[in-house]
C-alpha cells in the first residue's frame, strides 16, 4: 500500500502528489510527538513536511534492487557490445597483420629474385671473362709453342749445318792426316 505524498515545488510554490513505496509515515502522529516536545504547531508541522519530503526521496529495497537489475542489464549489454568491438578489432588487426606479411613476403621474393638476377649476370660476366682468358692462354701456348718449334726447326737446321761443316772438316783432316 504506497501512499501518496505531497511534494513541495519550489518553482510553482504548490505541492505536487507522488507515489511512494515507502513505508507509511503518520503525520499526525509526528506533528502530536513534537508538540508534546515543546515544538509549536507551526514549527511541528514544517518540520513534518521537511521529514516527509525528506522520506520520499530515500531508496527502498525495491528501488535498489530495480536499479541494481539496470544496471547489471546496462553492464551487459556494454560488455556484449565491447566484446564485439574487440573481435571486430582483432578481426581488423589480423586481416592488417596478413596484409603486411603478404607485402612482406612479397618484397622478400622480389629482392631473392633481384639477388638470383644479379648473381646469374655475375656468373655470365665471369664465365665470360674466363672464357676470354681461356682463349688468350690457348692463343699465348700456341704463340709460344710455335716459337718454340721455329726455334727447334733453327736449332735443328744449326745443328745439321753444324754437322755438315764438321764432317766436311774431318773429312779433310782425314784427307790430309791420310796423305802423309
Amino acid at each position: 500500500m504506497a501512499p501518496n505524498i505531497q511534494k513541495s515545488d519550489p518553482a510553482s510554490g504548490t505541492r505536487k502528489r507522488t507515489a511512494s513505496h515507502l513505508p507509511a509515515f503518520d503525520t499526525i502522529q509526528a506533528v502530536q510527538h513534537l508538540k508534546d516536545a515543546g515544538f509549536g504547531e507551526k514549527q511541528a508541522m514544517i518540520m513534518v513536511e521537511t521529514l516527509r519530503d525528506v522520506q520520499s526521496e530515500l531508496a527502498t529495497k525495491s528501488n535498489l534492487e530495480r536499479t541494481e537489475g539496470a544496471l547489471r542489464g546496462d553492464m551487459e549489454k556494454m560488455e556484449t557490445g565491447i566484446r564485439g568491438d574487440m573481435e571486430k578489432m582483432e578481426t581488423g588487426i589480423r586481416g592488417d597483420m596478413e596484409k603486411m606479411e603478404a607485402g612482406i613476403r612479397s618484397d622478400m621474393e622480389k629482392m631473392e629474385a633481384g639477388i638470383r638476377s644479379g648473381m646469374e649476370k655475375m656468373e655470365a660476366g665471369i664465365r665470360s671473362d674466363m672464357e676470354k682468358m681461356e682463349f688468350n692462354l690457348r692463343a699465348d701456348t700456341m704463340a709460344l709453342r710455335n716459337e718454340m718449334n721455329d726455334r727447334f726447326a733453327t736449332l735443328y737446321w744449326h745443328l745439321l749445318l753444324g754437322a755438315s761443316v764438321m764432317t766436311g772438316i774431318l773429312g779433310t783432316l782425314i784427307t790430309l792426316t791420310g796423305a802423309r
